[in-house]
């Protein structure tokens, strides 16, 4: 990290971006001007959703198509906000780390995914808010490990989800 900020600096207009930075168009799938219209909107209520049911109003939520159906949410985090994450790490004595680290972060969630196209039907459904939160923390998973309390929370509604689906 030292060597790329060090030539961000010196080499003016030159900007490192990490492939994981934001959803390539090779990921997404080509929407008419209609969907694209249905996929704002629902994207709005699942960003509300999310807000209400993870109690996170910082984070952003996008509704995208993307071209793998199994893949149902994931997590991307802006250039910047990575750098200053890193930059932390770097010089920080470790205090409020974990916390900024889930700061900037946009959950994306697959509209091509059985699980999410539920989210979109069954607003108010019986296992919402356990889709919701797992959902999430399947996502965070992907930034990092989750803290003593979430993987306690994210082992026990495993568990429930197990059992729903043994009975």
């Amino acid at each position: 990290m030292p060597f790329i900020n060090q030539l961000e600096m010196k080499n003016e207009g030159v900007i490192f971006k990490r492939i994981d930075e934001d959803l390539s168009d090779a990921l997404k799938t080509k929407n008419s001007a209609k969907v694209e219209e249905e996929l704002k909107a629902n994207e709005e209520e699942l960003a509300k959703l999310f807000k209400k049911i993870v109690k996170k109003d910082n984070i952003k939520v996008k509704l995208e198509k993307l071209k793998n159906k199994d893949i149902s949410a994931m997590m991307t985090m802006s250039g910047e906000t990575r750098k200053m994450q890193e930059m932390m790490r770097m010089y920080a004595s470790g205090m409020g780390i974990d916390e900024f680290s889930k700061e900037g972060l946009t959950l994306v969630l697959n509209a091509n995914n059985k699980l999410v196209q539920f989210l979109i039907e069954e607003k108010d459904g019986e296992n919402v808010n356990l889709i919701c939160e797992q959902l999430f923390d399947l996502a965070l998973i992907q930034h990092g490990p989750l803290s003593p309390d979430e993987m306690t929370k994210f082992v026990q509604r495993s568990n429930k989800i197990m059992m729903i689906l043994a009975k």
